[in-house]
């Protein structure tokens, strides 16, 4: 192994050979010599990256309220899609509708600069799709692992209700 140092803002960061980066981190690491982009992790292990969560007790005492938030996100994902994700001739996002008001907004609440946020903008199915099978075999990885208990089922993770109508 051979680590390496890059000054971050605010300590030393420690990485060794390889690792796996956030995206604006691993464009840094690049932009400063100290290494560089070998493969994007999402070319390489497809998978559900993120999710909506909430406590069971929000649910149960703010259920419109947890409604309205799902619709609004499923809303917001088909503005980022219109902005983010529309592909070009050769196949790969181009700047689409509402590119440069979308960008600066999340600029301005993750305090990341724009041209960073470029190169890391996150893929999103279009439709806010839920791939509950997906869920499942993470649930059996980390069962596996001993990391979750052996009893843990989707169904005692995932609230259905939520899920847009049409979607998985």
């Amino acid at each position: 192994m051979n680590p390496y140092f890059l000054a971050s803002r605010a300590s030393w960061l420690w990485l060794p050979e390889p690792t796996v980066l956030i995206a604006t981190l691993a464009q840094q690491v690049e932009d400063s010599g100290a290494g560089r982009i070998i493969a994007w992790m999402g070319d390489e292990v497809p998978t559900q990256f993120g999710g909506l969560f909430a406590a069971p007790g929000t649910i149960a005492d703010q259920r419109e309220l947890t409604k309205r938030f799902v619709r609004a996100y499923v809303k917001a994902i088909e503005l980022y899609d219109r902005a983010f994700q529309r592909p070009g001739s050769d196949g790969r996002p181009v700047r689409g509708d509402g590119y440069d008001e979308l960008i600066r907004i999340i600029a301005e609440r993750t305090g990341e600069a724009p041209a960073s946020l470029a190169i890391a903008l996150p893929y999103f199915d279009r439709e806010a799709r839920l791939e509950v099978e997906d869920i499942a075999e993470q649930i059996e990885v980390y069962q596996a692992l001993r990391l979750v208990a052996p009893a843990l089922k989707v169904d005692a993770v995932l609230d259905r209700s939520f899920v847009p109508s049409g979607r998985k």
